[in-house]
């Protein structure tokens, strides 16, 4: 037994199926957290899609978890119920991890006392939190050398002038 449609129903099934496709990719697109900061009555209470590294403390407390996410044009603070994985908050020393969170934007949240945040439903790990290199400015380093020889130089200088002119204190007494 095969399924046959006829043409008209072929073309409302198929325009339903790209439909479904379009508005799956446009509400489940990535954003920016500027965008959120910007214009937060257009995303609230919509599902959003936040990718960026954890940065700070992650903060456990009894009926779930706080921490920061970081894009390259903001930072915004997410709540989860459960945290499933591992968190590293990022520093100086340390890139945080990072991830692609997918949750409900509020622009003031009463759960949290009117907090601007994201309730996040599913958090990925992008990539694992890795030690920062801060590897040494070589022309920075020439500079700081030549800057204290000139600073010992003038020390220096400095004591010959005072003994010349203690002994031509002296001599002249």
């Amino acid at each position: 037994m095969s399924l046959s449609l006829r043409p008209k129903n072929r073309n409302l099934l198929l325009s339903f199926v790209i439909c479904l496709f379009y508005f799956s990719a446009v509400f489940s697109q990535q954003i920016q957290i500027k965008d959120l900061l910007n214009t937060p009555w257009v995303y609230d209470g919509q599902e959003v899609i936040v990718r960026g590294e954890v940065i700070g403390n992650v903060m456990k407390r009894k009926d779930g978890v706080w921490f920061n996410v970081l894009d390259e044009t903001g930072a915004m603070g997410i709540w989860t119920e459960s945290l499933d994985v591992y968190l590293q908050g990022g520093s100086y020393n340390r890139t945080g991890t990072i991830v692609l969170v997918k949750g409900f934007f509020n622009r003031a949240c009463p759960k949290h006392g009117g907090q601007i945040d994201i309730h996040s439903n599913e958090i990925d790990i992008i990539s694992d939190s890795t030690e920062r290199q801060h590897p040494l400015d070589k022309g920075k380093l020439k500079i700081l050398t030549l800057l204290g020889i000139l600073f010992l130089v003038a020390i220096v200088f400095n004591f010959i002038l005072i003994a010349r002119r203690k002994r031509w204190l002296k001599n002249s007494a």
